[in-house]
């Protein structure tokens, strides 16, 4: 129950250390469950409108939350001289929240395909605003070729790693935790190597406070220094996951009919659609444990820098979008000119 409510980001507590983690793939797992509970009971209610079905949907928060508040107090370890439990305030904020959100979306999906939603929303839009559809369509299509060539990256890293030879006795036990381990933060560790790549900075280390005295240190690394070593070579290729998606990105726009002057009010769009979400993974993703709840002190973690990864994804998004729709539009004018 512990682990669950963790899920969920509620803060873990061992005596007077708290562990703070919020595992993507997992929550993204729960959610869709309780999206799809969700869904089934607001279809057998009579709401017809769209509104009224994600408010149904919504519903769901309050006897979640409560839920949660009630599971926090119950299952935990009292005895001994380290008392384990999860954070009861906090388990009925985040229930409060998470099932409102993964409610509202159940309601949402009783009334069709999410994406059928947003194909309709985005047609229904175009003939009023052009320019907003063409950026958030090319953003989108930045960020998924980005998240798809991190992946990659992160796949052909675990490779070289057992190809060079893996942890000594490492047994079928230990590769069943790794799998469940990389499902559950798969999207954490992504939005790592595209921090990285983008050229913003990532924290980890241990750092933790003992007879007043701090412990450890918390190491940098990015393409400016490897913690207190220098950067490898091979963190460089990573640049190419920002290169090709942002340039792609501006390539497609310029293909499905961005003009030159919807292009000036499209790609800032793009690059909003492109830096926020990863900003917002980057911001929610990172792991904490520590010995408060909001002091830097004190701390183990693993973080990205959430507005250098803001300010590091706009920026590439607005001058690759821009090069690659600009390279487009010459071929496409060059194939226009030919006899």
């Amino acid at each position: 129950v512990m682990f669950g409510l963790a899920t969920m980001r509620v803060p873990v507590g061992v005596s007077r250390l708290s562990i703070a983690v919020l595992p993507i793939g997992a929550l993204v797992t729960f959610g869709w469950g309780l999206s799809s509970a969700a869904r089934q009971a607001v279809a057998k209610l009579a709401a017809p409108s769209l509104r009224e079905r994600v408010i149904a949907g919504a519903r769901v928060a309050v006897p979640f939350a409560i839920m949660c508040w009630a599971a926090a107090l119950i299952f935990r370890f009292r005895g001994g001289t380290n008392p384990l439990g999860a954070d009861a305030g906090w388990a009925l904020v985040a229930g409060a929240i998470w099932g409102g959100l993964f409610g509202a979306l159940g309601g949402l999906r009783s009334r069709g395909s999410p994406a059928a939603f947003a194909v309709a929303t985005l047609a229904k839009f175009r003939s009023r605003a052009s320019w907003l559809v063409d950026g958030i369509l090319a953003g989108a299509w930045m960020l998924g070729i980005a998240i798809v060539l991190a992946s990659g990256a992160l796949m052909l890293w675990v490779i070289v790693g057992l190809v060079r030879g893996g942890p000594s006795g490492f047994g079928i036990g230990d590769a069943a935790a790794a799998v469940i381990y990389l499902i559950a933060f798969l999207p954490n560790v992504v939005a790592v190597v595209l921090a990285v790549s983008l050229g913003a900075s990532v924290t980890a280390g241990a750092q933790v406070t003992f007879g007043g005295k701090t412990l450890g240190v918390l190491h940098t690394y990015s393409y400016l220094g490897w913690g207190n070593r220098p950067t490898p070579w091979f963190v460089f290729l990573l640049i190419l996951i920002p290169i090709v998606s942002s340039l792609a990105g501006g390539a497609l726009a310029r293909f499905y009919g961005v003009t030159r002057e919807r292009s000036l009010d499209a790609l800032p769009v793009a690059a909003a659609t492109f830096a926020v979400p990863l900003a917002l993974v980057a911001a929610l993703g990172s792991a904490r444990l520590g010995a408060g709840l909001v002091r830097e002190r004190g701390v183990g973690a693993i973080s990205a820098t959430s507005w250098q990864v803001l300010l590091c994804a706009a920026g590439w998004a607005l001058i690759g979008g821009t090069a690659g729709w600009l390279v487009a539009d010459r071929a496409r004018a060059k194939r226009s000119v030919a006899p």
